[in-house]
């Protein structure tokens, strides 16, 4: 079975497909946006969108484009099974786990009033209030 990656805007129904395909499948799920928030926590900070950005992009630039999906390339060549990255952000990303993993790229989307459903429901503080916002 091939190795996949998932890609897509917030609330698009990545998380899902993954849970989806691993279950029915037997993948593994390796989520990108998790070694992000384990930055997040490692320097402290709240994991909000905005944060989760920033932490992102500080890791980037102090320690190159490929910092993240490297990491996430070590969690996947230490499964047992074949792997579904959920949450492929980048251009860079994809084109290095496509290399490294010969992983098949699956874009997963929704029209934006379910995915503002969607998100909504996750409750987070820095979410817009309105479908206009978001």
């Amino acid at each position: 079975m091939k190795n996949l990656g998932v890609l897509g805007p917030m609330g698009g129904g990545k998380g899902s497909a993954a849970k989806y395909i691993s279950k029915k499948y037997g993948y593994q799920i390796i989520s990108m946006g998790n070694i992000v928030r384990m930055l997040a926590r490692k320097e402290g900070v709240k994991p909000t969108r905005l944060n989760l950005e920033k932490v992102q992009k500080k890791y980037r630039q102090k320690y190159g484009d490929d910092l993240i999906i490297r990491e996430t390339i070590k969690k996947a060549r230490a499964s047992s099974k074949p792997v579904i990255l959920d949450g492929v952000r980048s251009s860079i990303d994809a084109r290095i786990a496509k290399k490294e993993l010969e992983i098949k790229i699956i874009l997963i989307d929704a029209m934006p009033e379910i995915r503002f459903q969607r998100l909504k429901r996750r409750r987070r503080a820095d979410f817009p209030r309105t479908l206009e916002e978001f």
